[in-house]
């Protein structure tokens, strides 16, 4: 947290310009002009402003959007659900296309579906996240010219489960195949070392079906891996967020902080920035407490 705060400060302070520029009418009256820059604390030194902002972090007290006037912990709070409705949604959407792929790959191994796979999977994994997000627009413009492909329902808590789906298909799915792609990888080499294991063996030398042997013996220890991969995922959804809001219009906190960064609103950059290393930090916590649970040997180790 406290690297993120001093990397994320000494980005505001590069870009051009302050917030003061975009409120103020420099061809307005000087002593005026003047005064209005030393309330903002525009003119104060570096040092200053530095600790200003690390006391805003301590003190969780963010300050107030210098564009829109209103505090900045509301403007997190009102565009968090959006995230995290994205965010949840991209992961379920990986998950659920990378997992089975990965394990059909492993069951495969080295034969052409497996060789197929890998060449889509590594395909999607280099693409940008903007220009397979552009895509499928375009693919979605084209399929179901009606729907809603952008933006989101107003107001956000009032709309049907169908009228949803409609705005959030397209941001999901741009996450879920960015995402299902590693997971595929991932999974695929947990898969292949459980069906290398000994007790892959000894199930398949009593007799047992080959789909009971990979989906119950190996499947279920090739899983345990994939708790720590969500946590290692976390940075990857929030900063695709960023760019899946912005291009299609989701009203989250990536819309926030694009538009925040657009105008030179740097409480409202800095806000953001603590809020989703906060949210790593905890999924990360999360994740090692999940794998403990999840596998008695690591809570037993010394």
């Amino acid at each position: 947290m406290v690297a993120v705060a001093v990397l994320t400060w000494l980005l505001v302070e590069a870009l051009p310009g302050d917030a003061c520029t975009v409120v103020i009418d420099p061809d307005g009256d000087q002593a005026t002009v003047a005064a209005m820059r030393a309330a903002m604390g525009c003119d104060a030194p570096a040092p200053v402003r530095f600790l200003i902002a690390m006391r805003s972090l301590v003190t969780l007290d963010l300050g107030m959007s210098i564009s829109k006037h209103v505090p900045v912990w509301t403007l997190l709070v009102e565009a968090l659900p959006a995230t995290v409705v994205l965010g949840l949604s991209g992961l379920v959407i990986g998950h659920a296309i990378g997992l089975p792929m990965g394990v059909a790959q492993a069951v495969r191994h080295g034969r052409p579906f497996d060789l197929g796979v890998s060449v889509a999977s590594l395909s999607v994994a280099s693409l940008p996240i903007f220009a397979l997000g552009l895509g499928l627009l375009h693919l979605g413009s084209a399929l179901f010219p009606s729907w809603p492909l952008t933006g989101s329902p107003t107001p956000w808590l009032v709309p049907t489960v169908a009228e949803r789906a409609q705005h959030l298909m397209l941001p999901a799915l741009t996450l879920g195949l960015a995402s299902a792609a590693g997971d595929a990888r991932f999974i695929r080499g947990a898969m292949l070392g459980a069906l290398r294991q000994d007790y892959v063996r000894t199930a398949r030398a009593k007799g047992l079906s080959e789909a009971r042997v990979v989906l119950v013996h190996a499947l279920r220890n090739a899983l345990l891996p994939t708790i720590a991969l969500v946590g290692l995922q976390l940075p990857g959804v929030l900063s695709g967020a960023v760019v899946c809001e912005s291009l299609f219009a989701w009203p989250g906190l990536g819309r926030v902080l694009v538009e925040a960064v657009q105008s030179g609103d740097a409480p409202v950059v800095l806000g953001v920035f603590y809020f989703f290393a906060a949210l790593v930090a905890i999924g990360g916590a999360l994740t090692e407490l999940g794998a403990a649970w999840a596998d008695p040997r690591i809570r037993l180790s010394e």
